[in-house]
């Protein structure tokens, strides 16, 4: 039977992620509205340690852990949901720079141009008084329009969490990207929430 699943990285894998550098020309706050106006990364971000403790080496994962909460990806993982497009997609990718030392590589930040209309707003549980959401419902039929997509965006544009098919979620798997992890997600059927 076709659901929904969220998917993200792996708590256990984020030993390292890309920050500002000390020297940065921004701050941590100002960047949502700085990308959401100019699509460009102003710096490049710097690879560094969660915390001191760790020694393992540096891993360059497909997502990468960054202190902004974007979904970041690796060259890879963007070309992937890229070649799975379809018609109704409303994707664009903001490139960033990470170093680690003298090593660099590319990083894309994923970014919506509106948040697609996926939700089975009868069976999804919101915030009393509010439209926030506290438990949504993903129509399956909505939902298979589209190969990735938000349920959430900052600034409008920016998802931290996405979400997709079990059809694409098996290629994804299947791809063996490393540091993504796949959580069910409440989905419907005709209005029949699915088991």
């Amino acid at each position: 039977m076709n659901r929904c699943y969220s998917f993200i990285g792996g708590e256990k894998f984020g030993q390292f992620i890309a920050r500002l550098p000390d020297n940065s020309p921004v701050s941590n706050d100002a960047m949502d509205n700085i990308l959401a106006k100019t699509d460009k990364f102003p710096c490049e971000l710097v690879l560094k340690k969660k915390n001191n403790s760790i020694t393992d080496p540096i891993v360059w994962h497909d997502y990468m852990y960054n202190e902004f909460a974007y979904y970041m990806v690796s060259d890879k993982l963007k070309n992937f949901i890229s070649n799975h497009f379809t018609k109704n997609d409303q994707i664009g990718w903001i490139e960033v720079i990470i170093r680690h030392n003298t090593i660099k590589k590319k990083y894309y930040v994923i970014k919506f141009e509106c948040l697609p209309d996926v939700l089975d707003k009868t069976n999804t549980s919101y915030i009393p008084n509010t439209d926030s959401l506290l438990v949504p419902c993903i129509d399956i039929s909505k939902a298979e329009k589209y190969s990735v997509f938000p349920l959430r965006m900052v600034n409008g544009k920016f998802p931290s969490l996405l979400y997709t098919t079990d059809k694409l979620k098996k290629e994804l798997k299947k791809a063996n990207f490393s540091n993504l992890v796949f959580e069910k997600s409440k989905t419907s059927q005709n209005g029949n929430v699915l088991k």
